[in-house]
């Protein structure tokens, strides 16, 4: 008979899975915090600050870092 050692307790804990992606442009810095499995959201909010104008991020920042990220989006269409 074998002794089954998994805890009980064993629940994802708050930083578990989660990442960062960190822009810095013009001085700025922006901090993105998503978990595994978000990084299509993390897609989207990137897109948002290059539309802003308020912001100095633009569609170059966006690019260079989905090259980083887009590896691990399985889909960038909406879901129904």
């Amino acid at each position: 008979m074998t002794k089954d050692t998994r805890s009980s307790d064993s629940q994802e804990t708050p930083t578990e899975n989660l990442r960062y992606l960190l822009l810095t442009k013009s001085g700025h810095r922006y901090v993105f915090c998503y978990r595994r499995g978000q990084e299509r959201d993390l897609y989207f909010r990137l897109i948002d600050c290059a539309r802003d104008p308020r912001t100095p991020v633009g569609w170059s920042e966006v690019f260079l870092a989905m090259r980083y990220v887009a590896p691990f989006v399985t889909s960038l269409h909406p879901e129904p």
